[in-house]
Formats: structure tokens, C-alpha cells, sequence
């Protein structure tokens, strides 16, 4: 049922926000992607390859969220967690990370955690509260997101942390594949009042500093660094994710004009 319900969604979304770079070439690229997956699956499965994944605590490596004070308000992750989390229990998910450190650290901090899922490559097989549990799956691959509501047994989540560290080099740096995840998660698994924190690469800014402006346009409150992403739902955020239209995406990842005088620069050299 989970399964139909998101293919539903995610024809519903390609409907609204269309192909930012044209529906061929968007295709192509998804086929080299996919066939890129496959061969690399094929080489774990070989035993060519070491499937690494880390399950860290909440301040055990440079995150890109832990280590910057000036995202949270308050001043810190520990106190922006305590004052969020105050009176409601968390309900959290980690993207890239089995989570079980991690959301070990954050019930200490926030003493009500009450169910929590990591979404990973390999499932380190250690022991877990029986709260948690873990999806194995690869976060390019659209039919992972679409199991987070069967591991969180039909509850909706409020808190969703993503920090997959060096992984994040094998994400897809595409606009519309993180912006369609980002709106499934916001609008069919987070809850009214709740919190994303996601690690960001340098090659996101583009498009991240100009869907900040327009979400926090659109009443969504949003901070950012260029190396984090805070996001706070409540009552009066809008109930659909906002969503930067296909020429506003081309138009950020579309190069600067050389400055007028580059040409005699150049013959000056």
C-alpha cells in the first residue's frame, strides 16, 4: 500500500514541477545513474568492495550541523534540541546513517525519544533499542523513501536529521531529485511541528541559497550556511513544500557572464 501511495506521489509531483532541464535529458541521465548503482551493487555483492557506513553519535566526526553553533537558535545543537523537543517526544529519522548512536545521544538530551529508523547502505547488525529500526537501501534509489512510513509503524516523524559525511559525494547533486525527496518527506511522513537538519556539500549553494530566500518567502523558516540546512515546520508553515519553479532551477545553475572586459584582460596578460 506504502509503495503505490508513493509512485502515486511521485507522478503527482512531476506534474507540478516538471523537468528542470528537459524531460529527455533528464531521463538519460537517469538511466546512467541507475546502470552506475547496478554495477557498483554488483561489486559489493562480489565482494570487490567494502560497503562503509558509520554509526556515529550525535558529535563523533565533522557532520557540517554539529560543528556550526551559528545555525541553531540558542547557540547549540544540545540546547536547540532540549528547547524544541521540550514537551513533545521525538519521532526521528536519519538519511545515511543506521542511527542507532545517534539517536541514543539524543534521547540523553531530550530524555522522550519514542521511536526512531536510520536509513543506510548496510546494517551494522549491532544491538538497537527496539524502537529502532533500519532500512538498508541506497538514497539515490526513489523506492527507499517510500518504506520510512511502515518503519515508523503509521506514525509521522518529527525530526529528520541527514548527515551521510563522505558519502555525500555519491549523492545525486540534482535539484529535482533532492527537491522531490525533500517534498515526499515534508508532506507525507514529517509531522505539523517538526525539524530537518541536513548536511549540505558546497556544490548544493547555488541552489540552496536561492530556495532559502523563496522558502522562507513563502512563510517555511529556514537557515543555512552553505554547510547545513535548518528547516522548522509549525502550525503556519505552508502544508506543501515550496518548490522553486523549472526556469528559477536553471536560472541557478546557470553560469555568470564573464565581466565585460575580460577579453582586453586577456590581451593584456
Amino acid at each position: 500500500m506504502v509503495d503505490r501511495e508513493h509512485e502515486a506521489f511521485k507522478k503527482r509531483f512531476e506534474l507540478r514541477m516538471g523537468f528542470p532541464f528537459g524531460r529527455r535529458a533528464r531521463q538519460r541521465e537517469d538511466i546512467r545513474i541507475k546502470n552506475k548503482s547496478k554495477k557498483r551493487s554488483k561489486k559489493e555483492k562480489n565482494g570487490e568492495i567494502w560497503t562503509q557506513y558509520y554509526d556515529s553519535g550525535l558529535h563523533q566526526f565533522n557532520d557540517g550541523i554539529s560543528l556550526t553553533p551559528d545555525l541553531f537558535p540558542g547557540g547549540s545543537l544540545e540546547a536547540y534540541l532540549k528547547s524544541r523537543f521540550q514537551d513533545t517526544p521525538v519521532i526521528g529519522i536519519e538519511l545515511g546513517g543506521p542511527g542507532i548512536r545517534l539517536f541514543q545521544d539524543i534521547s540523553n538530551i531530550v530524555g522522550n525519544l519514542k521511536r526512531s529508523v536510520g536509513i543506510t547502505l548496510a546494517d551494522p547488525k549491532t544491538p538497537r533499542p527496539s524502537s529502532h529500526s533500519i532500512i538498508e537501501g541506497d538514497l539515490n534509489h526513489e523506492e527507499v523513501y517510500g518504506k520510512i512510513a511502515n518503519a515508523l509503524g503509521g506514525e509521522k516523524a518529527n525530526l529528520l536529521i541527514a548527515r551521510p559525511a563522505g558519502g555525500i559525494d555519491f549523492i545525486l547533486n540534482n535539484p529535482f531529485f533532492l527537491t522531490k525527496q525533500l517534498v515526499y518527506l515534508y508532506e507525507n511522513v514529517l509531522q505539523e511541528k517538526s525539524t530537518i537538519l541536513l548536511q549540505c556539500p558546497e556544490k548544493w549553494s547555488l541552489f540552496m541559497r536561492r530556495w532559502v530566500a523563496y522558502a522562507n518567502s513563502q512563510g517555511l523558516h529556514v537557515r543555512y550556511n552553505d554547510y547545513a540546512l535548518l528547516i522548522e515546520r509549525d502550525g503556519h508553515s505552508p502544508q506543501q513544500f515550496p518548490v522553486l519553479s523549472a526556469s528559477e532551477l536553471r536560472r541557478a545553475y546557470k553560469p555568470s557572464p564573464p565581466p565585460k572586459n575580460e577579453d582586453k584582460v586577456i590581451q593584456n596578460i
